[in-house]
Order: C-alpha cells, then structure tokens, then sequence
C-alpha cells in the first residue's frame, strides 16, 4: 500500500521510500512528452525529404570543366558535379567500423584542412573512384608535396626514425603481413 509521508516522498507498506516528483517537473516531463507527440508522424515516419539513395557511381550533372589548381576546389566542383554534399558523399564512401567523419570531408571541401594520414588518402582514392576520375588525381593537387604520410604503424621505431622512414614505404604497408613490413623497414634502414 502506497502512503504518502510528505508533497516529497511516499512510502510502500515495506518501508521503501519512493522520491515524487515536484508539480514543477511533472509539469515539465508532461510538456516535454505532448511536444515529442506532436513532433512524431502519426504512422511512425519522419518529416522531411527522403535522403537520395547511394549510388555507388554516380553519373555527372555536366561532363566540361575547367580543372582547378587547388585540392579544396577540385574536391568541391566534383561534388557539385555530381551532387554530392559532404553527408552524401561520406555515406557513400565510408564502410561500417570506420571513423572518419563526415565534418573531415567539409573541411576537406571548405580549405580548413587537407588530407595527410595514410586514412585519409585511402578515402581519397575511394572518392577518385567513385567519381571516375584517375588514380591520384586529388593527391596531386595537395598542397607541401614534399610531405610524406603519417600514419605508419612501426613499433619499436623512434618517431624521428619514422619520419625519415615514412618518405620510403608504400601506402599499403599498414595492410601487408608483418613479415613483409619487417623485410621493408630493414631494406629501407639498410640504404
């Protein structure tokens, strides 16, 4: 049996005490419940426009264009090309478990900031392929070419040491079997 001690708290006949909200909130979580109704579709739907469906490749709105002389820019007229926006685009060029955002690519888009990790030119080259463009196309047009990539996984290599190595490995060598890393980095230590 429910009794109540005070406006606070009520008591059950074992000798619990139950916390009851105050007028104030109850009023609130009853406003907060009537705005979630009206907010929700009778049937369940959400409101708006559909999102365009992800077509792996997606045919150009005009096929001429003047090549730009910047990454940011090229990156932003082939998403115009083909009517992408970054959402878009990251839907379609992301893979479950990874994290890249899609915040990076409208970076990317807007100057902000350009791709350096061996992450990021991975999804660039995804992005060359679903625009059908050539293999390497947006790393060209990268700005400090004479950068090497981060983002190679060498244990028990000083991080100096690693930046002088970085400029010698391949981009896939995060992906190839530890035997074939080892044979690379002492090659490359060797020289």
């Amino acid at each position: 049996m429910l009794r109540f001690c005070n406006e606070k708290f009520a008591s059950l006949d074992d000798g619990i005490l139950l916390s009851m909200p105050s007028s104030r909130s109850a009023s609130k979580s009853a406003r907060v419940s009537t705005n979630l109704k009206s907010a929700a579709q009778p049937n369940g739907k959400r409101r708006g426009a559909k999102p365009a469906p992800i077509i792996e490749f997606p045919e150009p709105l005009f096929s001429d264009w003047i090549d730009p002389g910047s990454f940011q820019e090229a990156l932003a007229l082939h998403m115009r090309r083909h009517g992408d926006t970054p959402w878009h685009l990251w839907k379609a060029v992301i893979q479950p478990g990874e994290t890249l955002s899609m915040y990076t690519i409208r970076s990317w888009a807007s100057g902000k900031r350009i791709p350096r990790t061996l992450t990021s030119l991975d999804f660039l080259s995804r992005i060359e392929r679903r625009y059908r463009l050539p293999g390497g196309y947006f790393r060209e047009l990268l700005p400090h070419q004479m950068r090497a990539a981060v983002g190679h996984k060498l244990k028990g290599i000083a991080p100096a040491e690693q930046r002088r190595l970085a400029w010698h490995l391949p981009d896939d060598f995060n992906d190839r079997s530890a035997k074939e890393r080892n044979e690379i980095v002492n090659w490359v230590s060797a020289s």
